[in-house]
């Protein structure tokens, strides 16, 4: 290895599913999203088995329905079209991105900016079957596709990188398959 490389290199051009998934992602390790969400859905399965022991009309379970739609319908396809478009506002250089992985810090690169960042911005990482993510201050989430890595055992080097640098902040990394 030459000095200034790093041990890990991936070059990748986003696609829009990754933003997709990158966005789901993060919707659902929003805990507190979620804790609404469960308390939403307690609370209209309440007021309905109330509503059916007092037999009231269906006509005033509407409201609660309404809101159960919001929670299962409407946040995941709000989260969908607005990662659509948030993909179609990104220049094609933006799309374009080369990443470098050592153990003190990571590089990005792409055709408007670049930057050398150290692990302790990361807060959290995590890990589909499609692609790595990593949550900076709370606000900027960085995607790495699985499909960048040359081979299976880069992702498993990779894996072994971020769980070693980033500690109880690589929870959600799966484990190497055996």
């Amino acid at each position: 290895m030459s000095p200034g490389e790093l041990p890990i290199a991936v070059e990748y051009d986003l696609t829009e599913r990754d933003v997709v998934q990158a966005r789901l992602w993060f919707l659902r390790r929003n805990k507190a999203l979620l804790a609404v969400g469960a308390l939403v859905v307690l609370l209209v399965g309440g007021y309905i088995a109330w509503a059916s022991i007092c037999g009231a009309e269906l006509w005033s379970l509407f409201p609660f329905f309404l809101l159960l739609a919001f929670w299962v319908v409407f946040l995941p396809l709000a989260t969908i079209l607005g990662s659509k478009r948030f993909y179609r506002t990104l220049l094609e250089s933006e799309r374009h991105t080369l990443m470098r992985f050592g153990p003190d810090h990571f590089e990005h690169e792409d055709g408007e900016s670049s930057g050398r960042h150290s692990w302790r911005i990361v807060q959290s990482a995590g890990e589909t079957p499609h692609a790595f993510y990593f949550l900076h201050r709370n606000s900027l989430l960085r995607v790495i596709p699985k499909r960048a890595f040359r081979a299976t055992g880069d992702i498993d080097h990779f894996r072994t990188l971020l769980r070693s640098v980033l500690g109880d902040r690589a929870h959600q990394l799966a484990l190497p398959e055996p």
